[in-house]
């Protein structure tokens, strides 16, 4: 069975408890600046294969995190991306949600990636993994 996860490079802890609040943008990225913490390289892992594109501010690795997070919610054909760039594909049927690696098949809808997951789980990973960079930045917040 495949899986959908969520990794970071360097490595950050799980989140302790859930932090499903819309940061205030200027104080987060204030407060990741005053705690020095290091730019994030996220990567999404589905069947095996990690789509990432490079490290980024920790406020806008939360931003694409939230904002994946969001397009899984919705239930609707779109693209997520990491730092700006497309990095995935999403595809929604048969009460499943489907992955395609737009890389080299853009015009064609993508290369399939795995089999198809239920949208509320990878949805769940999504939201803890934005819950972990949260705390990263406000371990008290």
């Amino acid at each position: 069975m495949d899986t959908f996860t969520v990794t970071f490079d360097p490595p950050i802890p799980a989140a302790k408890r859930q932090h499903r609040t819309r940061p205030k943008w200027p104080s987060f990225y204030a407060a990741a600046e005053a705690a020095r913490v290091p730019e994030l390289d996220p990567g999404f892992r589905v069947a095996g294969r990690t789509f990432g594109y490079y490290p980024a501010h920790v406020s806008g690795v939360l931003a694409d995190l939230l904002g994946a997070a969001d397009i899984i919610s919705m239930r609707e054909d779109q693209s997520i991306g990491l730092c700006g760039y497309t990095v995935l594909l999403v595809e929604f049927r048969e009460g499943r949600v489907w992955f395609r690696d737009p890389a080299g098949a853009f015009s064609h809808g993508g290369t399939p990636v795995g089999d198809g997951l239920d949208p509320g789980e990878v949805e769940e990973t999504l939201r803890q993994a934005a819950d972990a960079v949260w705390e990263l930045v406000l371990p008290k917040g």
